[in-house]
C-alpha cells in the first residue's frame, strides 16, 4: 500500500445529516409555544451567541412540553458542539433523551460529540439504537461506519457505507469513504469504482481525485495517478500533498 500523506476522508456529512434532521423536526412544538427566546434558539441564521443565551433563557422558564424542552436542549447541544465543548454538548442531548427517549437525531448527535472526544465505542452504541430507531436514516449507518473506520474494523465500515447507499444513492461521502475503506484492505480496483460513482455525483470533489489518485498509485499506473492529481490541483490548489506526488512521480 502507498499512503504517503493519505487519502482524505470525508468527515462533515455525518454532522451535516444530523442538523437537516434537527432542522426538519424541531420547529413544531416550540412554533406551538410561541416563545420569543424559543424562536431564536432555533433560528440557525441568527447569531450563535445570542442562539446559546436564548436556548438557555427558554430552558430556564418553567411549563412548556417535554417534546418543546428536548428540542431546546437538542439545538443548544448542537451549538456547543460546534464551538467544540462536546462534554457540555453530551449533557443537553442526554438530558433531551430523558425527554423524548425515541428521538434518533438526538442519539445520532450524542453519537456525533462522543466521536469527537475519541470514545468510539460509546458513539458506535448511539448509532446503533438510532439504527434501530430509524433504520431508514442513512446519516446513522454512514456515521458508524466512519466510526468502525477509525478502530480499523474496515469490513464492518464497508457494510454500513453500503447501506448509507442503498438509502441513498447520492451519497457521495459514503462512496468516497467505502472507496478509502476497500483501499485500506488492499483493494484498490474497488476502491476505484467507488471513487468514480462518487465524482459521478460531484465532479468538483478535489479530496475524491485525490483519493482516486492514491488508489491508482496503489495499482502501479503512474499516468492516471498524475492525471488525478492535477484535477485535485484544478480545484483545489492549496493540496500540497497532490504538487509533492505529481513531482516524485514525474521524477521516476
Amino acid at each position: 500500500m502507498t499512503w504517503w500523506c493519505g487519502p482524505r476522508a470525508a468527515v462533515a456529512a455525518g454532522l451535516l445529516a444530523t442538523g437537516s434532521l434537527l432542522a426538519a423536526t424541531g420547529t413544531g412544538a416550540l412554533a406551538q409555544a410561541g416563545m420569543d427566546d424559543a424562536a431564536i434558539c432555533i433560528n440557525e441564521k441568527a447569531d450563535a451567541a445570542k442562539r446559546l443565551a436564548a436556548c438557555g433563557s427558554a430552558l430556564a422558564k418553567s411549563g412548556g412540553s417535554d417534546e418543546a424542552r428536548a428540542e431546546l436542549l437538542h439545538h443548544r447541544g448542537e451549538l456547543l458542539a460546534g464551538q467544540g465543548e462536546h462534554e457540555k454538548a453530551i449533557k443537553d442531548y442526554t438530558d433531551a433523551l430523558k425527554l423524548a427517549a425515541d428521538d434518533s437525531a438526538l442519539y445520532i448527535s450524542r453519537g456525533n460529540s462522543y466521536d469527537a472526544l475519541g470514545e468510539a465505542d460509546k458513539a458506535i452504541a448511539d448509532y446503533t439504537v438510532a439504527i434501530r430507531l430509524a433504520p431508514e436514516e442513512a446519516s446513522a449507518y454512514y456515521n458508524r461506519g466512519s466510526v468502525f473506520d477509525e478502530k480499523g474494523d474496515h469490513r464492518r465500515a464497508i457494510a454500513d457505507y453500503g447501506q448509507a447507499i442503498r438509502l441513498d444513492a447520492a451519497f457521495g461521502s459514503a462512496y468516497n469513504n467505502r472507496g478509502l475503506a476497500w483501499q485500506a484492505l488492499g483493494e484498490p480496483d474497488k476502491a476505484i469504482a467507488d471513487f468514480d460513482m462518487a465524482l459521478k455525483i460531484d465532479a468538483r470533489d478535489a479530496d475524491v481525485y485525490f483519493n482516486r489518485a492514491t488508489a491508482y498509485e496503489d495499482k502501479g499506473d503512474r499516468q492516471k495517478a498524475i492525471d488525478d492529481y492535477k484535477r485535485a490541483l484544478e480545484i483545489d490548489p492549496s493540496l500540497e500533498e497532490a504538487k509533492q506526488r505529481i513531482a516524485a512521480l514525474s521524477a521516476r
